[in-house]
């Protein structure tokens, strides 16, 4: 290349960068013009606004002022209007709904779980399920199964924030990838679909029995999650039984913990059998921890037994369950503070910490 050609696609490259520059420049002083503007037409509602918000509109004249709201000071207000919605509840909440309804927003956001974009699609699950949009369930089921990752994940959420019952069975299935390259590797998470059964109640028990059978490890895994930290005492024959058969680790680790929270002092039994002949440290720990969420008095000769175990972490757990006894097991750690050293350091440990809490 000649230095003339050098000197010239200097030139060419400096004038895009140049250009690039002052595109740049002026689309942040528009975005800042526009905000000012924006500013200046929503400022004499954002009154009208904390009056919903915080419950004060008895005679509902704030709403029907926000509800009445035209052009660029609604777009303004949208926003701010759609933000307070995941802060608030009750009448406050349910007004907020009625504005958005009555400027065509919740029939928009309906509409838009069937756009092209999944950035639109997004949005609009997420508008619906912080509004608690019952009627919408039929338009949020099929994003469950969208080819976005993130479309699925807000749809999740948005489901389990309506939290309507009959959802339960796809919503738990959704932890599983949906097929297809374009679906992506990954199904919902499964805390998020853990959340939105929980918030459903008793009333997906039916449907929790049978996600602990499912074929699928994700499914049985999210069921055992939900039973660990649920209030659905019909679980427990299901559980008792599963705990024995199941095959994954941590699926059988979730059930002890729920066994624990859920179960009755005859389950202490089975949870002392896995704690002590299993092989599998994740399950010994979660016994362990069970059998204290259980408080059986009748655990405590298993429990300072295990306070000398080789696994460490496993030694502390006793050693909590211990504490969660009452003074059965405060007299066993006091004893066992004279013992070997791997048994007082665990007792020590606890009386300590159990000390700092009653102080």
């Amino acid at each position: 290349m000649t230095l003339q050609a050098t000197l010239v696609a200097l030139v060419v490259v400096g004038a895009v960068c140049g250009a690039l520059i002052v595109a740049t420049v002026l689309a942040r002083l528009e975005r800042h013009r526009r905000s000012r503007v924006l500013a200046r037409l929503t400022a004499p509602h954002r009154m009208l606004l904390l009056d919903v918000a915080s419950g004060e509109d008895d005679d509902g004249r704030s709403a029907a002022a926000l509800a009445d709201l035209t052009g660029r000071a609604w777009e303004g207000m949208r926003g701010a209007v759609t933000g307070l919605l995941s802060k608030v509840r009750g009448e406050p909440a349910e007004q907020l709904v009625e504005i958005l309804a009555a400027h065509g927003d919740i029939d928009a956001a309906r509409v838009g779980t069937r756009s092209r974009s999944a950035m639109a699609r997004a949005r609009s699950a997420h508008l619906l399920g912080s509004a608690r949009t019952h009627d919408a369930v039929p338009d949020l089921l099929p994003l469950l199964t969208d080819r976005a990752t993130e479309v699925r994940l807000v749809a999740a959420r948005a489901l389990g924030q309506i939290a309507d019952p009959r959802t339960a069975a796809p919503l738990l299935r959704s932890v599983i990838p949906p097929q297809g390259r374009r679906a992506g590797p990954v199904g919902v998470p499964a805390w998020i679909v853990a959340d939105g059964l929980l918030a459903m109640g008793p009333a997906v028990t039916t449907v929790v029995v049978a996600g602990l059978g499912d074929e699928d490890p994700l499914v049985r895994d999210v069921a055992a999650s939900v039973s660990a930290n649920s209030m659905m005492p019909a679980l427990l024959p299901v559980l008792r039984a599963r705990l024995a058969v199941e095959t994954e680790p941590t699926v059988r680790a979730q059930i002890a913990s729920a066994l624990g929270r859920l179960g009755h002092p005859q389950d202490a039994a089975l949870l002392t059998a896995h704690a002590s002949a299993s092989v599998d440290p994740g399950l010994r720990r979660a016994c362990v921890g069970a059998l204290g969420e259980l408080g059986v008095p009748a655990a405590e000769p298993v429990l300072t037994a295990l306070l000398a175990d080789e696994d460490r972490r496993l030694s502390s757990i006793a050693a909590d369950a211990l504490i969660a006894l009452g003074p059965v097991g405060h007299r066993a750690l006091e004893a066992a503070v004279g013992q070997g050293e791997a048994a007082a350091r665990a007792a020590r440990g606890a009386l300590e910490l159990a000390t700092l809490r009653e102080a």
